[in-house]
């Protein structure tokens, strides 16, 4: 009996596909683009992105000179609430783990979004 290689449980085992819509996103990085992949539970997103977390890696001088991506995944459903500020702590953690970047600070005012965009000014 063969086994299947190719283990749904597993993500990014034996990736394959996707090569233009990888190719796309890549030049839409460096075109100041933003993305979101969207999907049911166990389709491939999370294999998907972490091809894409290697694509970063692999053309970078290719399609993203001179910009220097970071690649950030996070799963909404490990948070324990869903709500702005939080999902914008999330990201702004994963960014951190890459860069040189203070530490996050809550805003009291609601402006979750504006707070992220303060949080990243001093990264460019």
């Amino acid at each position: 009996m063969n086994k299947n290689p190719y283990n749904a449980s597993l993500p990014g085992n034996n990736f394959v596909g996707y090569n233009e819509t990888r190719k796309d996103i890549l030049i839409g990085f460096r075109n100041g683009h933003s993305f979101a992949i969207i999907g049911g539970r166990r389709c491939g997103k999370t294999s998907l992105l972490m091809q894409i977390e290697k694509d970063v890696i692999t053309y970078k001088e290719r399609f993203l000179t001179p910009f220097h991506p970071v690649p950030v995944r996070f799963s909404v459903q490990k948070l324990d609430f869903i709500r702005p500020d939080l999902l914008f702590e999330e990201m702004y953690r994963g960014i951190s783990k890459h860069v040189n970047a203070n530490s996050w600070k809550s805003a009291s005012n609601g402006r979750d979004y504006d707070n992220f965009k303060r949080h990243l000014k001093p990264l460019k």
